[in-house]
This record gives structure tokens, sequence and C-alpha cells, in this order.
């Protein structure tokens, strides 16, 4: 079972290497995408449910038990976390696993606020998780997994306007119009000094896209949290 399965990133490969995968998502569009593949791949053995956390599964029928292992990588953005957890192991028989990410938004780089003079609120869920989960008398195993991100553009503006946005969004709840706007003005100073050419300007990267002219010096890291235990 693959809870916000999206357009299939776990779903598709896991249903090539043999299993039976019930692939749940809130989104009619990411099950219609990922039925879309499944079709053009051959792939016959996943079963798509239009369901969010919120729902009844047993209405749905996403019962007790129900499956071998349940997944939810990275879409677990709910308010009752708890509830969330506890369904997601009460329809598996013998394991359960989750992502969650460790910072305060896999969309937000922290590293680029604080060198604009932002500060960061990094995300705690899987510190919750964990302590959720043990005071259910659940041992959860913790492990890392780190991607690195290349951010592209086809020009200084286009980078500007994307990293001005993500700051904006990011820090509106909790830093001053003055202190944004402060930010804002280093942080094309910012850009003057990491924004470098890109020698594989053009060629595709890991999603098939092309390329822009320019990128960053470093590439973002995030680093996602692994949570698994056994029913």
């Amino acid at each position: 079972f693959d809870m916000g399965c999206g357009t299939g990133a776990l779903a598709l490969p896991l249903a090539h290497a043999g299993h039976n995968v019930c692939a749940a998502d809130f989104s009619a569009g990411m099950l219609d995408q990922m039925m879309q593949q499944a079709a053009a791949q051959a792939v016959t053995s996943i079963t798509p449910v239009q369901m969010s956390w919120e729902d009844s599964w047993p209405t749905h029928g996403i019962t007790e038990n129900a499956f071998d292992v349940a997944l939810a990588s990275r879409s677990i953005a709910v308010a009752d976390l708890r509830t969330a957890l506890l369904k997601l192991t009460s329809v598996a028989r013998r394991r359960v696993c989750i992502t969650l990410a460790t910072g305060s938004s896999p969309r937000t780089d922290e590293r680029i606020l604080r060198e604009i003079g932002l500060p960061t609120l990094f995300g705690r869920d899987y510190l919750y998780a964990f302590t959720i989960l043990a005071n259910e008398g659940i041992k959860a195993e913790v492990s890392y997994i780190e991607s690195t991100r290349e951010y592209t553009f086809t020009s200084y503006d286009e980078a500007l306007a994307h990293f001005s946005a993500m700051a904006t969004d990011a820090a509106k709840s909790y830093a001053s119009e003055r202190e944004i706007e402060r930010a804002l003005i280093n942080l094309g100073d910012w850009l003057s000094a990491e924004l470098v050419a890109n020698e594989d300007s053009g060629k595709p990267d890991k999603k098939g896209v092309a390329q822009g002219a320019w990128r960053l010096r470093k590439p973002r890291t995030v680093t996602w949290a692994f949570l698994s235990w056994n029913k």
C-alpha cells in the first residue's frame, strides 16, 4: 500500500518488481498520470484509489491488516500526525516505512535564508513522528537519505525571481516586511557571487528537462529521515 503515491515514483518500480500495489492519492490527476505510465509500460498490478489521509479508509476498501507493507514517502502533510501514523500502521501486516523531511520544507533552501540574513525554522516532523511511535510502544528504526538538487536558470533575473519568491514565502510568517526587504537586497548580492555558468547547459537534467545556462556554485543537499518499523 502506497499512501500519497503521486504519479507513481514508488508504485511503478514496485509493480515492475512483481508486487501487487494499491496506490492511493487525493489527486485524480496524479493517479491518471500514474496509470497512463503503467499502461505505457504494460504494468497491470497497480490498483489506484482516490483517497486522502483524512478520509475513512475502510470506505475505500483500505482495511486493517490488508497489506504486507504500508508506505508513505514524502507524502505525510497532515494536521494530525499521530492519527496518520496509526492509520498507516493499522493497514499493514508486516512492516511500515515512511520518509519525512528534516528541514522546514523540501521547497525551502535554509542555506540561502541564512546567507541573506533570515532566520530558519527547521522542521521537526520526523522527531515528532519518532516520539509518537515510541509513546505507542512502536520501536522505529531511523536512517537518513541525502539527495542533491541542482538549480539551473536561463538568466540572473530568473534566478532572482525564483529565490525571492522562495525567501518571501518561507519568511512571511515570522519576519517583518523590513527584514524581508533587506534580505532580498542581500539575495541580489549573494546571487551575483554564487550564480555561475552551467557547463551542462542544454543537456537534460534528472527529469529530462533541458538545463539552463546558469547554476548555483554549490548544489543544494536535501536530507530525508527514513523511519521504518515492524507491525
